[in-house]
Protein backbone atom coordinates (compact mmCIF):
# COMPACT_ATOMS: atom_id res chain seq x y z
CA UNK A 1 0.00 0.00 0.00
CA UNK A 2 0.90 3.67 0.33
CA UNK A 3 1.86 5.83 3.31
CA UNK A 4 1.53 9.64 3.34
CA UNK A 5 4.02 11.45 5.55
CA UNK A 6 3.47 14.91 6.96
CA UNK A 7 6.03 17.70 6.54
CA UNK A 8 7.69 16.81 9.84
CA UNK A 9 7.95 13.13 8.90
CA UNK A 10 5.09 11.82 11.05
CA UNK A 11 2.45 9.48 9.66
CA UNK A 12 -0.39 11.33 7.99
CA UNK A 13 -2.44 8.56 6.38
CA UNK A 14 -2.22 5.18 4.71
CA UNK A 15 -4.01 3.51 1.80
CA UNK A 16 -4.35 -0.17 0.95
CA UNK A 17 -5.14 -1.30 -2.62
CA UNK A 18 -8.20 -3.51 -3.24
CA UNK A 19 -7.46 -7.21 -3.14
CA UNK A 20 -8.10 -9.65 -5.98
CA UNK A 21 -8.44 -13.45 -5.65
CA UNK A 22 -5.13 -14.37 -7.25
CA UNK A 23 -4.21 -18.00 -6.60
CA UNK A 24 -0.59 -17.94 -5.42
CA UNK A 25 1.23 -21.06 -4.23
CA UNK A 26 4.73 -20.17 -3.05
CA UNK A 27 7.49 -22.67 -2.39
CA UNK A 28 8.66 -22.40 1.23
CA UNK A 29 11.78 -23.62 3.06
CA UNK A 30 12.30 -23.41 6.83
CA UNK A 31 15.26 -24.42 9.01
CA UNK A 32 16.32 -23.40 12.53
CA UNK A 33 14.19 -20.29 12.66
CA UNK A 34 15.08 -19.19 9.14
CA UNK A 35 12.40 -19.05 6.49
CA UNK A 36 12.42 -18.25 2.79
CA UNK A 37 9.81 -18.42 0.08
CA UNK A 38 9.70 -17.89 -3.66
CA UNK A 39 7.33 -18.43 -6.53
CA UNK A 40 7.61 -19.34 -10.18
CA UNK A 41 8.02 -16.42 -12.55
CA UNK A 42 5.43 -18.10 -14.80
CA UNK A 43 2.74 -18.28 -12.11
CA UNK A 44 -0.02 -15.67 -11.59
CA UNK A 45 0.84 -12.60 -9.51
CA UNK A 46 -1.08 -9.70 -8.00
CA UNK A 47 -0.15 -6.20 -9.17
CA UNK A 48 -1.08 -2.70 -8.08
CA UNK A 49 -0.20 0.85 -9.04
CA UNK A 50 -1.32 4.37 -8.12
CA UNK A 51 -3.14 6.41 -10.76
CA UNK A 52 -2.33 10.15 -11.04
CA UNK A 53 -6.06 10.91 -10.77
CA UNK A 54 -6.02 9.54 -7.23
CA UNK A 55 -7.03 5.88 -7.18
CA UNK A 56 -5.56 2.38 -7.23
CA UNK A 57 -5.22 0.22 -10.31
CA UNK A 58 -4.91 -3.49 -9.50
CA UNK A 59 -4.31 -6.52 -11.68
CA UNK A 60 -4.86 -10.27 -11.54
CA UNK A 61 -2.08 -11.85 -13.59
CA UNK A 62 -3.82 -15.22 -13.75
CA UNK A 63 -6.78 -14.20 -15.87
CA UNK A 64 -5.72 -10.79 -17.23
CA UNK A 65 -8.09 -8.68 -15.18
CA UNK A 66 -7.34 -5.02 -14.40
CA UNK A 67 -9.58 -3.08 -12.01
CA UNK A 68 -9.63 0.71 -11.75
CA UNK A 69 -10.92 1.59 -8.27
CA UNK A 70 -12.14 5.07 -9.24
CA UNK A 71 -13.36 7.31 -6.40
CA UNK A 72 -17.09 8.10 -6.24
CA UNK A 73 -17.68 5.82 -9.23
CA UNK A 74 -18.23 2.14 -9.85
CA UNK A 75 -14.97 0.23 -10.27
CA UNK A 76 -14.05 -0.26 -13.92
CA UNK A 77 -12.88 -3.76 -14.88
CA UNK A 78 -10.79 -4.52 -17.96
CA UNK A 79 -10.72 -8.19 -18.95
CA UNK A 80 -8.82 -9.69 -21.85
CA UNK A 81 -8.42 -13.18 -23.27
CA UNK A 82 -5.15 -13.85 -25.06
CA UNK A 83 -3.81 -17.07 -26.59
CA UNK A 84 -1.93 -19.19 -24.07
CA UNK A 85 1.84 -18.86 -24.19
CA UNK A 86 3.55 -22.23 -23.54
CA UNK A 87 6.78 -22.57 -21.56
CA UNK A 88 9.48 -24.66 -23.21
CA UNK A 89 10.60 -27.78 -21.37
CA UNK A 90 14.20 -26.53 -21.14
CA UNK A 91 12.96 -23.24 -19.69
CA UNK A 92 10.81 -25.07 -17.12
CA UNK A 93 13.83 -27.17 -16.11
CA UNK A 94 15.91 -24.01 -15.57
CA UNK A 95 13.12 -22.47 -13.50
CA UNK A 96 12.93 -25.58 -11.32
CA UNK A 97 16.72 -25.50 -10.83
CA UNK A 98 16.53 -21.81 -9.82
CA UNK A 99 13.86 -22.49 -7.19
CA UNK A 100 15.76 -25.49 -5.80
CA UNK A 101 18.97 -23.45 -5.56
CA UNK A 102 17.18 -20.56 -3.89
CA UNK A 103 15.43 -22.61 -1.19
CA UNK A 104 18.36 -24.92 -0.49
CA UNK A 105 20.32 -21.89 0.65
CA UNK A 106 17.92 -21.92 3.63
CA UNK A 107 17.47 -25.68 3.93
CA UNK A 108 20.13 -27.74 2.13
CA UNK A 109 17.91 -30.83 2.40
CA UNK A 110 14.86 -29.16 0.86
CA UNK A 111 13.10 -31.38 -1.65
CA UNK A 112 10.37 -30.38 -4.04
CA UNK A 113 7.09 -29.65 -2.26
CA UNK A 114 4.54 -27.57 -4.03
CA UNK A 115 2.93 -27.24 -7.44
CA UNK A 116 4.82 -28.22 -10.59
CA UNK A 117 6.33 -25.49 -12.73
CA UNK A 118 3.51 -24.09 -14.94
CA UNK A 119 3.57 -25.22 -18.56
CA UNK A 120 1.99 -21.90 -19.65
CA UNK A 121 2.80 -18.34 -18.66
CA UNK A 122 0.34 -16.20 -16.74
CA UNK A 123 -1.11 -13.76 -19.33
CA UNK A 124 -0.44 -10.55 -17.35
CA UNK A 125 3.18 -10.03 -16.26
CA UNK A 126 3.18 -6.52 -14.81
CA UNK A 127 1.23 -3.30 -14.45
CA UNK A 128 2.43 0.27 -14.87
CA UNK A 129 0.51 3.56 -14.83
CA UNK A 130 2.17 6.37 -16.79
CA UNK A 131 2.13 9.98 -15.65
CA UNK A 132 -0.56 10.78 -18.25
CA UNK A 133 -2.83 8.14 -16.71
CA UNK A 134 -2.52 5.52 -19.43
CA UNK A 135 -2.28 1.96 -18.16
CA UNK A 136 0.55 -0.19 -19.49
CA UNK A 137 -0.12 -3.91 -19.10
CA UNK A 138 2.89 -6.14 -19.76
CA UNK A 139 1.68 -9.31 -21.44
CA UNK A 140 3.12 -12.78 -21.85
CA UNK A 141 4.84 -13.53 -25.15
CA UNK A 142 7.02 -16.49 -26.19
CA UNK A 143 10.48 -16.52 -24.63
CA UNK A 144 13.63 -16.09 -26.65
CA UNK A 145 17.05 -17.61 -26.06
CA UNK A 146 19.61 -15.12 -24.77
CA UNK A 147 22.65 -14.82 -27.07
CA UNK A 148 25.78 -16.24 -25.47
CA UNK A 149 27.55 -12.87 -25.56
CA UNK A 150 24.75 -11.32 -23.48
CA UNK A 151 24.76 -13.94 -20.71
CA UNK A 152 25.92 -12.31 -17.50
CA UNK A 153 28.15 -14.52 -15.32
CA UNK A 154 26.38 -15.25 -12.00
CA UNK A 155 27.82 -13.66 -8.86
CA UNK A 156 27.58 -17.07 -7.19
CA UNK A 157 29.11 -19.82 -9.34
CA UNK A 158 26.65 -22.36 -7.93
CA UNK A 159 23.66 -20.35 -9.14
CA UNK A 160 21.92 -21.78 -12.23
CA UNK A 161 22.19 -19.66 -15.37
CA UNK A 162 19.01 -18.71 -17.20
CA UNK A 163 19.25 -18.94 -20.98
CA UNK A 164 15.80 -17.50 -21.71
CA UNK A 165 14.07 -14.13 -21.43
CA UNK A 166 10.65 -12.72 -22.22
CA UNK A 167 10.72 -9.84 -24.74
CA UNK A 168 8.94 -6.80 -23.23
CA UNK A 169 5.53 -6.28 -24.82
CA UNK A 170 2.71 -4.07 -23.51
CA UNK A 171 -0.95 -3.41 -24.19
CA UNK A 172 -2.04 0.18 -23.49
CA UNK A 173 -5.39 1.27 -22.09
CA UNK A 174 -6.97 4.67 -21.62
CA UNK A 175 -8.42 5.63 -18.24
CA UNK A 176 -11.89 4.81 -19.59
CA UNK A 177 -10.75 1.24 -20.30
CA UNK A 178 -10.34 1.55 -24.09
CA UNK A 179 -7.60 -0.59 -25.63
CA UNK A 180 -5.28 1.83 -27.44
CA UNK A 181 -2.83 -0.64 -28.94
CA UNK A 182 0.24 -2.75 -28.37
CA UNK A 183 3.89 -1.69 -28.04
CA UNK A 184 6.92 -4.00 -28.33
CA UNK A 185 10.16 -2.85 -26.72
CA UNK A 186 13.72 -3.66 -27.82
CA UNK A 187 15.41 -6.62 -26.07
CA UNK A 188 17.00 -5.97 -22.66
CA UNK A 189 14.92 -2.81 -22.14
CA UNK A 190 12.74 -1.83 -19.18
CA UNK A 191 9.93 0.69 -19.17
CA UNK A 192 10.72 3.59 -16.85
CA UNK A 193 8.12 6.26 -17.65
CA UNK A 194 5.71 7.36 -20.37
CA UNK A 195 3.70 10.43 -21.24
CA UNK A 196 1.39 10.30 -24.24
CA UNK A 197 3.35 8.76 -27.10
CA UNK A 198 6.75 9.51 -25.53
CA UNK A 199 8.40 6.64 -23.65
CA UNK A 200 11.57 6.42 -21.54
CA UNK A 201 13.22 3.02 -21.17
CA UNK A 202 16.36 1.69 -19.53
CA UNK A 203 18.70 -0.07 -21.96
CA UNK A 204 22.36 -1.02 -22.26
CA UNK A 205 24.54 1.30 -24.32
CA UNK A 206 27.50 0.41 -26.57
CA UNK A 207 29.68 0.06 -23.44
CA UNK A 208 27.16 -2.33 -21.83
CA UNK A 209 26.27 0.33 -19.25
CA UNK A 210 22.71 1.27 -18.27
CA UNK A 211 21.32 4.26 -20.13
CA UNK A 212 17.89 5.91 -20.29
CA UNK A 213 16.68 6.21 -23.89
CA UNK A 214 13.68 8.20 -25.10
CA UNK A 215 11.38 6.68 -27.73
CA UNK A 216 8.32 7.92 -29.58
CA UNK A 217 5.42 5.66 -30.52
CA UNK A 218 4.70 5.94 -34.24
CA UNK A 219 1.97 6.00 -35.35
CA UNK A 220 0.72 7.59 -32.14
CA UNK A 221 -1.93 5.85 -30.04
CA UNK A 222 -5.19 7.70 -29.33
Amino acid sequence: GLVRLKVGGTLGDSLVPPDLPVLREPYVAERKGARSSTGSSFAPQYYWAWHPEGFFVVGNGGNYEIVLARPRQQPLAIRRELPKVPVQEEERAEERARILWNLRRTDPSWSWSGPPIPDHKAPLLNLFVARDGRIWAQIAVPSERIPEEELAPPRDKTMPVSHFRTPPAYELFATDGRLLGRVNFPPRSRLMQADGNTVWALLRDENDLPAVVRFRIEPGLR
